[in-house]
């Protein structure tokens, strides 16, 4: 996806918004529903979610702005978005603060190998979000160069010819 239309800034403005929103988002839910429990009819309780919500979303674009877009920018002219990578990097991205924020301090302090367990996990729960971000990331991108491939319109370059774009 390194081809000039691709790389417009509308492109990458909507990729690196999207990315962590449904990440964000994402995770939310699945936060909320885990710590609702039996505590609400509703498998998902709304007030929970929101509240979750306002620390996930703010943490998951933190991450996009502070990893994700200097990666990008480093790697997109040698080296093409692919599905692959974008899962692989994602990961990374998801899971390597959280570990370097908590790990070294539960590694330093565990008293057990469940506690170091327990943070690999959590980190890898994180890292499984941040594929999801590279997954809408790369999705994002993969539209726009289907819909140039196509002859469809793209959103800095409307149809003129009055015709609908091909699904």
């Amino acid at each position: 996806m390194t081809d000039s239309d691709t790389k417009s800034p509308r492109y990458l403005w909507r990729a690196f918004v999207l990315a962590p929103l449904v990440s964000g988002l994402l995770g939310s839910v699945v936060v909320a529903v885990a710590l609702t429990g039996g505590a609400s009819p509703l498998p998902l309780n709304p007030a929970m979610f929101l509240l979750v919500a306002v620390f996930a979303l703010p943490i998951a674009f933190a991450h996009m702005l502070f990893l994700g877009v200097p990666l990008y920018l480093a790697l997109a002219p040698h080296w093409r978005v692919g599905w692959i990578s974008a899962i692989i990097w994602g990961f990374l991205i998801g899971a390597t603060p959280f570990a370097l924020l908590f790990g070294g301090f539960t590694i330093a302090t565990a008293e057990n190998a469940d506690d170091i367990r327990e943070i690999a996990r959590l980190a890898g729960y994180a890292g499984v979000y941040g594929a999801v971000a590279g997954l809408v990331f790369n999705a994002v991108l993969a539209l726009g160069e289907r819909a140039k491939r196509k002859g469809g319109p793209l959103p800095d370059r409307p149809s003129v010819s009055g015709r609908k774009a091909d699904a």
